[in-house]
């Protein structure tokens, strides 16, 4: 049975959901955004899952960028949405974004970004507040206990008052449940503020901004107006804390999820919710204590904001920077427990080394054995980060490259035009989500290069999302290819493929290869 703690806050008082916290935002999201766009992902998988249950405006996209422009549109056209994706899609919309904001907004426009410290199932482990900073986009953070409500709120009356996007920035911690973090009653207890009444979402004057103001003038009005104003309406809910005494001199400075691993008795600790510039309240509470541990995952960005904003302070200031805390990554309790009380500095990192360990066949090992034969005779094959990432451990070890969702095909076109053989091996819903261009590019300039595209129509490697199940022979042709070869997963045998592979590698201009599975195999889209 899950308990709920309410949430009081200028929007009212509702469930915060404090036992499961990624099914209390999946149903706030539900109760504040019509729309919801989302390209789903580790660690926002879960979210995004429950999310399309429980709400009729939930759309999956294909891409990021797609995304965040169809938010944008709906915005302007005064309603309220929302965004999620993990933080390498961040980096894919970003520059839509980074317009939008620039551009201003209508409806309340929140992106909901997963970002993963430890690169558990990622491809890096990129810090969605560096990238919110470069944007100039705003980022809040949720310390997910009962937290979630009021910052969701604050959010949405944030961006409607002042015309911006919003990015709330998410962790793996998402889905655990509170109850189990052992965040106690501090946390629980954090204090919600009002930051004043919301305009209505057609309340905006668009001709004022986006089209009464030069490209340049937009980049002022957004520095000198939307941001100061922002950033001066947000310190209410900016960080809140808590002192056990009044003598204590050790404090503690988390950013938001961060806060999980910080209880520990004896410390005074403040918890900041917002990016962006430093509230004085941080400021002043390291200059109050002696001793300042600063916990955030997972880079340094804090801390380093705090030891500029401080240079003359006499607190001692450790974290990240001063390697009491591991300089990047996922952080732990007993991590964070040891600095806190032991004041030791950790050992340097080991770059972790991959397991040897040969994983069971699946259902693609006789293409991937197959591929792995072609790449040892000289073949440059690019694989990419859904199921073809097989391809790059054993048995296989038949991957030369394998970058981010949907780049296999413009690896291996990179590689074709250096005057290598290459075959460039993606999903179906990568080939969607931003693999097209490299095939366009391909055709256009007859670049001899093979795409072995693994057709099942659906996002395997997410949990089987459905993948649009559109004509990709046709399209493909659209494209301007010219040969396109047909296989069926289940009839393959290692001499075939192998043979079929070189015969299209030997092709003028770009040829593909559909390998066809599952349900996509007898689905009538696939057929020609």
């Amino acid at each position: 049975m899950s308990t709920t703690t309410s949430v009081s806050n200028s929007f009212g008082t509702r469930p915060g959901y404090s036992e499961d916290s990624c099914l209390g935002l999946a149903h706030l999201i539900s109760e504040e955004f019509p729309l919801t766009f989302s390209v789903t992902g580790s660690p926002v998988t879960h979210l995004v899952s429950t999310l399309d249950e429980i709400s009729g405006g939930h759309h999956y996209v294909l891409n990021e960028k797609s995304a965040v422009e169809q938010a944008f549109g709906a915005s302007q056209a005064g309603q309220r949405c929302c965004v999620i994706m993990k933080h390498n899609g961040l980096g894919c919309a970003l520059d839509s974004l980074a317009n939008a904001g620039l551009h201003t907004i209508g409806g309340a426009l929140i992106v909901i970004v997963g970002d993963d410290p430890g690169a558990v199932s990622s491809t890096s482990a990129v810090d969605s507040r560096q990238l919110a900073e470069a944007a100039k986009i705003p980022l809040i953070e949720p310390s997910l206990a009962a937290d979630c409500t009021v910052v969701l709120d604050a959010a949405i009356g944030l961006s409607e008052r002042h015309h911006t996007p919003v990015i709330v920035r998410v962790s793996n911690a998402l889905h655990e449940p509170c109850s189990r973090v052992g965040v106690s009653d501090w946390l629980h207890g954090a204090p919600s503020a009002s930051i004043g009444p919301q305009n209505a979402p057609h309340g905006h004057d668009r001709d004022a901004i986006a089209f009464g103001l030069t490209k340049g003038g937009r980049v002022q009005y957004q520095h000198t107006v939307t941001l100061p104003r922002f950033y001066a309406s947000s310190a209410p809910i900016a960080s809140y804390s808590r002192c056990d005494s009044e003598g204590c001199n050790k404090g503690i400075v988390a950013f938001g999820a961060a806060a999980r691993y910080c209880e520990i008795p004896g410390t005074c600790r403040l918890v900041v919710r917002r990016s962006g510039p430093l509230p004085a309240t941080v400021v002043n509470f390291v200059e109050r204590h002696s001793e300042v541990m600063i916990v955030e995952e997972s880079v340094p960005h804090l801390e380093q904001q705090i030891r500029m904003a401080t240079p003359h302070t006499a607190s001692t200031i450790r974290g990240r920077l001063s390697g009491h805390l591991p300089e990047s990554g996922p952080l732990s309790r007993e991590v964070v427990d040891l600095a806190v009380r032991c004041g030791a500095q950790v050992d340097p990192a080991i770059p972790e080394v991959k397991g040897t360990k040969v994983q069971p066949p699946g259902d693609h090992h006789v293409l991937y054995s197959s591929l792995g034969a072609i790449r040892r005779d000289g073949t440059f094959v690019a694989a990419d980060v859904g199921s073809a990432v097989r391809l790059c451990y054993p048995p296989y070890n038949a991957a030369d490259a394998s970058l981010t969702l949907g780049s296999a095909g413009a690896v291996a076109v990179g590689a074709a035009r250096a005057g290598r053989d290459a075959v460039g091996v993606l999903g179906d819903f990568a080939l969607l989500h931003s693999g097209l261009e490299a095939v366009l590019d391909a055709a256009a300039n007859q670049v001899d290069v093979v795409f072995v595209v693994l057709v099942n129509g659906i996002q395997a490697k997410t949990g089987g999302q459905p993948v649009p199940a559109v004509d990709l022979a046709g399209l493909l042709r659209a494209c301007g290819v010219r040969t396109i070869d047909r296989w069926r997963l289940d009839d393959l045998d290692e001499a075939d493929t192998r043979a079929r592979i070189s015969s299209l590698i030997e092709t003028k201009g770009p040829s593909v290869a559909l390998v066809m599975s599952g349900a996509a195999a007898g689905a009538e889209a696939y057929r020609w």
